[in-house]
Parts: C-alpha cells; structure tokens; sequence
C-alpha cells in the first residue's frame, strides 16, 4: 500500500479497527472489557489502567518508546554495519565484565537489605509535598 516504516509504526494503531470487518480476527477479550472492583488484580493484566482497561494486558499490542531496527526491516536480527551477525549478548557482556576470580564472601546481598533499611527509615520521614511537590489531599 505504499506506506513508510513511521507511517505502519506510528499510524496504525491509531486506527479504531472495532468497526471493520477486521474486528472478527481480533481476540474477543479486547472486544468489550468489564472492569469489576476486586481485593486482587487480574492474571491477565486487564483493567490495571481503569481509563484503558487492556494497557499491559497479556496480548496487548502497545507502542514502542524506539522504532525497532531489523536488518531487513521486517523480522530478521539485527546485523553490524559490516553486514555480519553481531555477537551473542552473553560474550558482548562477559567481555566487558569479566569474571576476575574475586569473589568477596563476607559481603552478600544481605549488605544491600542492610543498607535499605536506614534509608528506607530516612526517607519515609520525609513529608510528602516536599518530594512529590503535592499535598496528602491531592495526592489521593
């Protein structure tokens, strides 16, 4: 149809498809949502967002922060400048952070749940206004 990659990314979802004929292949959960009060969220991630009750949901699409970057700008991974494969993320990562043999046995994750803890103290004695620039009244 002659459409550019911004106007396929950034266009069609705009498009209210409910009254096409494509609204039969749709998934019928999205067709109407019913929002009940409940002492647990859903599994399924509907209704987390009452305004839009199928943002986050399981099979939602959404929109991306970056316009994705296939080589052959439809599915296929991502290739270097060079037009080789890039290397696994795994070796890019062990790479850059080697394995240095130290292993430090006396500080574990514990110090960081140590450390939380006055921080945690510090800061809830903070009046919210100050950090969130808003009164209890308006934060409700």
């Amino acid at each position: 149809y002659g459409l550019t990659y911004e106007e396929i990314e950034k266009g069609l979802p705009l498009i209210d498809t409910s009254r096409t004929l494509i609204r039969e292949v749709c998934p019928p959960v999205f067709s109407h949502v019913e929002c009940r009060a409940g002492k647990y969220r859903r599994l399924d991630g509907l209704c987390n967002n009452l305004q839009h009750p199928t943002w986050g949901a399981t099979n939602a699409p959404f929109q991306r922060l970056l316009s994705p970057l296939f080589s052959d700008g439809i599915n296929a991974p991502r290739i270097s400048h060079t037009g080789r494969d890039l290397p696994l993320s795994r070796v890019v990562s062990r790479t850059m952070h080697p394995d240095d043999g130290f292993h430090d046995h006396a500080g574990t994750v514990m110090v960081i749940a140590w450390g939380q803890t006055p921080f945690n103290t510090l800061t809830g004695a903070i009046d919210g206004n100050t950090v969130y620039g808003v009164t209890e009244k308006f934060a409700r």
